[in-house]
């Protein structure tokens, strides 16, 4: 029982953490949650589906934009905005200072620089033309999978490098005392999720998300030494999106054949 309780306050602490649902309050054992990220991927993914179906029913399924419109802004709103606020800092961050602490002091600001913004606009504007075309193409299921990878780079980031910030914060918790091991277990659950896709579209997309979570990670250890809650933030957001443009590659080929 006392088992069973801990995977059930992991998956709740999971979903307090990379949604906007309270459903955790205590305090969260970081490490017991890391697992489930793939988990709660996958139910964001399919509230952002749910979302664009819903949309697509009341416009009678001709307007693939506003389909598209609908599944970026849900997933911002159910994520809270938070990964896009840790994608903004991370790119002024790491672009921006001439020494580790300049950086690091840059990303804890709360003001938003240029490489930011731009970061931002380009990530919502390529999420936006992917679902179009793929609601367009009738394979908006698609956008599910992306969610699932990006989730579980969190955890492979996490699990590999060290916490950057002496001083310790907020994402502290899901860097410090993390193995190897745990990144391994959230890349089985995730293999287990993406399955049903099929080996080739599973393995592009896992492939693609692994070498994004790889290049952030270097430019991360690079410039400031390790991660930080908004680099892990960032790596999702970029994974994510990579990984939806990589689907609609895939998918529409498998379509000319």
């Amino acid at each position: 029982m006392k088992r069973k309780n801990k995977y059930i306050k992991g998956l709740a602490g999971a979903l307090s953490t990379l949604t906007v649902l309270p459903l955790w309050t205590d305090s969260i054992d970081a490490r017991a949650t890391l697992p489930w990220f793939p988990v709660v991927g996958l139910v964001l993914g399919v509230g952002v589906w749910a979302v664009g179906l819903g949309v697509e029913y009341i416009t009678g399924g001709g307007f693939s934009w506003f389909v598209a419109l609908s599944v970026v802004l849900s997933g911002v709103v159910l994520t809270g905005g938070l990964h896009m606020d840790g994608l903004a800092d991370t790119f002024d961050g790491l672009l921006g200072g001439s020494t580790k602490e300049s950086r690091l002091s840059i990303m804890k600001d709360s003001a938003v620089g240029t490489f930011g913004v731009v970061a931002v606009v380009t990530v919502l504007a390529t999420k936006l033309i992917s679902v179009a075309y793929l609601a367009g193409a009738g394979l908006l299921w698609s956008v599910v999978p992306p969610y699932v990878v990006s989730r579980t780079s969190m955890v492979l980031l996490a699990s590999t490098l060290k916490y950057a910030r002496p001083e310790g914060g907020t994402g502290r918790a899901f860097v410090d005392g993390v193995r190897p091991l745990d990144g391994g277990v959230a890349l089985l659950v995730s293999v287990i999720l993406l399955y049903p896709l099929g080996g080739i579209t599973a393995m592009g997309l896992l492939i693609a998300g692994m070498v994004v979570t790889v290049c952030v990670g270097w430019i991360a250890l690079v410039r400031i030494g390790g991660v930080t809650g908004d680099v892990l933030g960032a790596t999702s957001e970029l994974v994510e999106v990579v990984t939806m443009v990589v689907s609609v590659v895939i998918l529409s080929e498998r379509q000319t054949l």
